[in-house]
């Protein structure tokens, strides 16, 4: 597969600019789909599941390191978007995962897209 650079050597450095991205004026994180403050789970081991990929890395590789790919979540918002059920969804029906489900949609086109310009199968 042919390397493609999105200006990260590794995810770690990926996930820790997109958290620093996503603070606001008092340095807190929020996640855009439950409206959670996650602040807290930084230097836990649950920091990186804070880091959702849009498409999944294994399926669509070239968006591996793609900041626009990769979204500050909920732990529990990215286990239900990853590997959840329609009814983890609907007993969270407060989150916003028609927003998350429009990401993809976008994401998927602008992969294609990707792939074409710059001659990837």
């Amino acid at each position: 597969m042919r390397k493609i650079d999105f200006g990260f050597k590794n995810e770690r450095e990926l996930f820790l600019f997109l958290w620093e991205d996503a603070k606001d004026i008092d340095e807190r994180v929020y996640c855009p789909y439950t409206g959670q403050d996650i602040t807290n789970y930084f230097n836990t081991p649950l920091f990186y599941q804070c880091f959702a990929h849009v498409l999944p890395k294994g399926k669509y590789p070239y968006f591996k390191l793609n900041p626009k790919n990769v979204k500050v979540v909920h732990p529990e918002f990215h286990r239900i978007v990853d590997r959840g059920t329609s009814l983890d969804r609907v007993n969270h029906s407060n989150w916003k995962f028609n927003l998350w489900d429009n990401e993809v949609d976008k994401m998927k086109v602008f992969y294609q897209l990707f792939q074409k310009q710059n001659l990837l199968p």
